[in-house]
């Protein structure tokens, strides 16, 4: 091979290269999510430290993951978070926006609300990836609180993961459920009244305490409300907020139930109610009242009534289900274990079971 024949040689090779490196760009029209944890398996549980850079353009700009233009470049908390879901190929994270320092740090995406904690939704068995984003699009449509959503792409080690649904939270702040923090040492009068945030849901995940009903559900099981802020109140708000769900229940159960002054409607607010039972129906969700379910109560100056939401959590719904007839579209959502009488997970309300 003469001079010229290896010059040549050379550049057709520089050229392959050339071509190689391109095609191993990723490139997207969603915002990436590029996240590095130096090698180290994320837990369940407690948060390992990563570093998470945010590609974001704008709408119609192509992001790629060679970009050094990022909305957000900095350190992170992040553990996997569900319970069943976390047996999928596909992981679903909760994520923590940290400082320098390693505490929490409030950060906009997206023009949000600032907050620390958001979720990393994978949506592995909803394929079409649209079943939480319509249905809190809906629920704020209505006018409630619902998690602001926005579809993303994960390489998570230089791998990609996939689609996902980056989430708010569900909690306690001005841009999220917004009632008034209760602190420590609010233990009476008017500060000891909210707020608070209570759910209904299987027992994952970190909680910090929970109370049973005083009335179990007609499969004779019974309901535990767990604590989910404050997730550890003191004795005299642990207390308080027992006290408050017990007497709207028996307000529930009494024979003056319809009546305004001592009937249900002097502890709950039923607009949110109302809301929360047509989110649910609408979908046919099979989760909604039995898990996932959250009720919140702010301080008696506030309204202090108990309203339900915010609504979470509807991949399995709209007909995506394969057991306890969760295919129909003429079933209620509220007759579930009318259906299924023998699942572990009754929602009781009241003491008055919803079907």
């Amino acid at each position: 091979m003469n001079s010229k024949s290896r010059i040549y040689f050379i550049n057709a090779l520089l050229l392959l290269t050339c071509f190689h490196l391109k095609a191993q760009i990723f490139r997207s029209n969603l915002p990436l999510l590029l996240i590095n944890t130096n090698g180290v398996s994320i837990p369940d549980e407690y948060k390992i430290t990563a570093q998470m850079k945010v590609v974001d353009l704008g709408k119609g700009k192509e992001h790629t993951d060679t970009s050094t233009t990022f909305a957000f470049d900095g350190i992170i908390g992040i553990e996997l978070r569900g319970s069943s879901s976390q047996s999928f190929p596909k992981k679903p994270y909760g994520i923590e926006i940290k400082d320098d320092k390693g505490e929490d740090k409030d950060q906009s995406f997206f023009g949000w609300p600032k907050e620390s904690d958001y979720v990393l939704f994978a949506s592995y068995n909803e394929k079409s990836l649209m079943h939480n984003v319509l249905t809190m699009n809906l629920a704020r449509e209505l006018g409630m609180y619902a998690s602001r959503t926005r579809y993303v792409e994960v390489i998570l080690n230089g791998n990609y993961q996939g689609v996902y649904v980056f989430m708010e939270k569900v909690k306690r702040d001005k841009g999220r459920v917004d009632i008034d923090k209760l602190d420590d040492d609010e233990n009476s009068g008017d500060d000891l009244t909210g707020g608070y945030i209570l759910k209904i849901d299987k027992f994952t995940g970190s909680i910090g305490g929970s109370f049973k009903s005083d009335f179990r559900s007609q499969f004779g099981k019974d309901i535990h409300y767990q604590y989910d802020t404050p997730k550890e109140p003191s004795t005299q708000q642990a207390n308080y907020i027992q006290n408050f769900i017990r007497t709207f229940e028996n307000s529930v159960n009494n024979a003056n139930y319809k009546d305004p002054d001592v009937g249900y409607r002097k502890y709950a607010d039923v607009e949110s109610f109302v809301q929360y039972f047509l989110i649910n129906e609408f979908a046919r969700n099979m989760d909604g009242f039995r898990i996932s379910t959250f009720l919140h109560k702010d301080k008696d100056s506030r309204g202090g009534k108990l309203k339900m939401g915010p609504v979470w959590d509807f991949d399995i719904c709209y007909g995506n289900a394969n057991y306890c007839e969760g295919n129909r579209y003429d079933l209620y959502a509220h007759g579930f274990n009318a259906i299924c009488s023998d699942d572990f997970f009754k929602f009781l309300l009241g003491g008055i079971n919803c079907y």
